[in-house]
């Protein structure tokens, strides 16, 4: 009987091959320039409203990208391109909700809360550019100034 020598890359060709596409997954995920918007739709009391129909349409090209909130009231888009977007919320008892003037950055990662309140389908509440968006991942943009150790242990 013969014994044939395996060459040495044959035993680990398979995994080589898998440990290449997970790094070339990581590798385009990490190059994604696109936005991601997470949306909270609670009442006036704070209690998240599940199930809320939420619209959130491109201001430039009017495509609207509709959802539906979670058990927990929330929803996140993702990979969304960057430009200025409205979001309007809906749910049986509550007054429709629409918010206007959210401007997304590549690479931001936003939050929104809509609190909506007690009423009739017909009626509405809209909020136009309500003030900077919540940046739900990173530090960046953060008001105020940043304490440091020798702050902290001479005041405390």
């Amino acid at each position: 009987m013969e014994v044939v020598p395996v060459p040495r890359f044959a035993l680990f060709s398979p995994i080589a091959l898998l440990t290449l596409s997970v790094l070339a997954a990581t590798t385009i995920q990490a190059q994604d320039f696109r936005a991601k918007l997470t949306v909270t739709v609670t009442d006036p009391s704070g209690l998240a409203i599940p199930k809320a129909t939420l619209e959130l349409t491109s201001v430039s090209t009017t495509e609207m990208l509709p959802a539906t909130t979670n058990d927990t009231g929330v929803y996140t888009y993702l990979f969304l391109t960057p430009g200025n977007y409205s979001l309007k919320a809906t749910a049986p008892g509550f007054k429709v909700a629409v918010r206007s003037g959210i401007a997304l950055q590549s690479y931001q990662a936003s939050g929104v809360d809509l609190k909506l309140e007690v009423g009739g389908v017909t009626d509405s509440v809209t909020v136009a550019d309500e003030g900077v968006l919540l940046q739900t991942e990173t530090a960046d943009g953060l008001p105020g100034p940043i304490i440091g150790a020798a702050t902290m242990q001479g005041g405390w």
